[in-house]
């Protein structure tokens, strides 16, 4: 009876130890966070109400050794833990709470930052797209040349062009 008394404290330590590992552990992704806060639910909704009453009945058995066993140092010390672990976790809950508020905040400003990258992207597509609509003109093909600056392809009206090259020959011949 002893035996199985301890198995069955060791248990729930290990259970509450799991708990504490899983919700100190700071999510990578939203996903992960999405997890540990289905997770933190399921343990505060059900699994500390099983724990709570699994204590209860370690109690019950705890009053009726007493009287009939002498624990060692060991047994005493895995008694107190046992019973200590319900005030334990509860400090363990409010590191989590901080851990998923933090990282929420993490997530929401990476979001951000992607966010505004995302809208400069479309606004430089926007500015080649209306450079497209310009060049759509039919009637005004002949005005506009490509040139090549910088690696973009650009276009601009056949004069400039012709202005600047008459510019860089005459710079050549002088």
């Amino acid at each position: 009876m002893v035996d199985t008394y301890r198995k069955e404290n060791s248990r729930i330590c290990q259970e509450f130890e799991n708990i504490e590992r899983v919700a100190l552990n700071a999510p990578k992704s939203t996903k992960e966070m999405i997890e540990l806060g289905e997770f933190m639910l399921n343990v505060k909704n059900h699994q500390m109400v099983a724990l709570q009453e699994q204590i209860e009945e370690s109690k019950k058995h705890l009053l009726y050794l007493i009287d009939v066993h002498i624990f060692s140092e060991s047994d005493i010390s895995l008694n107190t833990s046992t019973l200590a672990w319900p005030d334990r976790i509860r400090p363990v809950f409010e590191q989590n709470t901080e851990i998923v508020e933090d990282c929420k905040a993490k997530f929401e400003d990476n979001l951000q930052k992607k966010s505004e990258w995302i809208v400069r992207e479309l606004e430089k597509l926007a500015a080649r797209v209306q450079e497209l609509e310009e060049l759509g003109d039919i009637t005004a093909v002949q005005q506009y040349t490509y040139v090549s600056w910088a690696g973009y392809t650009v276009h601009v009206p056949y004069c400039t062009v012709q202005y600047e090259r008459e510019s860089l020959s005459s710079k050549r011949e002088g």
